[in-house]
């Protein structure tokens, strides 16, 4: 299989255990096997796990976990993931799962496989503040991941969910295997979308694309895939950025970590990528997002090496609305993080009519080349061809904040909404860069 990942010795591991006691340590060195999917062969040119895939029925059958046959509404919803962060696309995803269906008929279940959720710090916390409705909020607790299988499993025969919508890490076997005998109402929702991830072609009810890069790839592989996209919280604030008068204004957003270069074959620092664009005179770049000393210290050294004067890159932090923030900063030109681009952010940007720059490297593999059915967008491979690409931008702007360019952000974001809704979709819509 094209793109597949191969663990012919985990997987035979697995499939040889006969009993739980078998299986206990094989899954737990399972949950911990992340670090090969970093390599430079692995990341951005692999995306299935079919061999480990093909496991999970003899896993639910040596636990004793029998199917639950059901029939498909949102009457009665759980959300599984294995973790929430602050930032990211991620995790919006699931806010807007929960939002569109209503807090009244979704339970939002974390597996918590890495151990990062103390209840405590859920005490007295508003989550519908935080994006997420839900009548209840549930981390798993069982000493290790066996019994955290059986105790999601369990859990879920007591919720009878008549849809489960899975958005777990990559390689949370809790999460797949347990919710295998709900297959009929369970759908692989594919956000980890530049790694290999457990449950990809799982025989689910549905598996459902956010993001168009690793769409192509999945409907080549027989998955059947659907491409839902990805909407936003509040599609009345798609309105436009005014062009900004004066000097011009560069934007960026995402967690620290599609900065760094950790563990990546990436040829370019970040700062590489920013000193061309703070090249254009008196020019701007806003930095939206949480950062740490670190990092910051790395851009200013490297605009200081440069010539330019550091105090042109602003941090601002955090920020709740991701377009609020590029409409009151005035941003001319989203530029994507580097080396691992945000589809959802980038998106964001595109719909609140700022045109994007996508840093990207061919070398890095298919999977991380960013690719959306809107236009205002183009990928860029070198810092020497920026000045370009910020030019041809500016040339988008105005198209972007037409009444046709306004119907497609329009029908983009409603095509999440339908799926969410369990309502038909229509054709694919195709990609324009």
């Amino acid at each position: 299989m094209q793109f597949e990942f191969e663990t012919p010795s985990m997987t035979a591991e697995i499939l040889a255990a006969q009993t739980p006691e078998a299986l206990d340590p094989i899954l737990a060195r399972l949950t911990q096997s992340t670090a090969p999917l970093g390599a430079p062969d692995v990341r951005g040119h692999k995306l299935f796990v079919k061999g480990l895939d093909g496991t999970i029925p003899h896993i639910a059958r040596t636990l004793r976990l029998a199917d639950c046959e059901g029939e498909k509404s949102n009457d009665n919803v759980c959300v599984i993931a294995t973790q929430l962060y602050g930032v990211g696309g991620h995790s919006k995803v699931v806010a807007d799962i929960t939002r569109l269906i209503g807090g009244d008929k979704v339970s939002l279940i974390l597996t918590d496989l890495y151990g990062n959720i103390p209840y405590r710090r859920l005490i007295g916390e508003d989550l519908a503040a935080r994006g997420y409705h839900c009548r209840a909020l549930l981390a798993l607790k069982a000493p290790n991941v066996l019994d955290r299988t059986v105790e999601l499993y369990r859990l879920l025969c007591a919720v009878k969910p008549t849809r489960i919508f899975l958005l777990h890490h990559h390689m949370d076997v809790c999460a797949v295997a347990a919710t295998y005998p709900f297959r009929d109402v369970t759908e692989f929702v594919h956000h980890a979308d530049h790694l290999p991830s457990l449950g990809a072609t799982v025989d689910y009810s549905a598996h459902v694309d956010l993001t168009y890069t690793c769409h192509p790839i999945c409907a080549a592989a027989g998955l059947n895939p659907t491409y839902s996209g990805m909407t936003l919280p509040d599609v009345s604030i798609v309105q436009g950025v005014s062009k900004a008068e004066g000097p011009m204004v560069f934007g960026t957003c995402g967690n620290i970590g599609k900065y760094r270069r950790e563990g990546r074959a990436s040829r370019y620092r970040w700062v590489d990528w920013v000193i061309p664009a703070l090249s254009t005179p008196n020019s701007r770049f806003i930095h939206i997002g949480p950062t740490d000393a670190a990092f910051e210290q790395e851009v200013r050294q490297g605009l200081a090496d440069a010539g330019l004067d550091p105090q042109r890159y602003v941090f601002t932090g955090a920020t709740p609305n991701l377009q609020a923030a590029l409409i009151s900063h005035q941003v001319d030109v989203y530029v994507s993080s580097y080396p691992e681009g945000g589809g959802r952010a980038t998106l964001e940007a595109m719909a609140a009519g700022v045109p994007a720059v996508a840093p990207s490297e061919a070398e890095m593999g298919p999977l991380v080349q960013y690719s959306s059915p809107l236009s205002g967008w183009t990928l860029v491979y070198d810092p020497a061809e920026l000045p370009a690409a910020i030019a041809d931008a500016a040339d988008r702007r105005d198209a972007m904040r037409s009444a046709p360019y306004r119907a497609t952000v329009q029908a983009e974001l409603e095509r999440f909404e339908h799926y969410v809704a369990g309502r038909a979709l229509g054709p694919t819509p195709i990609v324009q860069a």
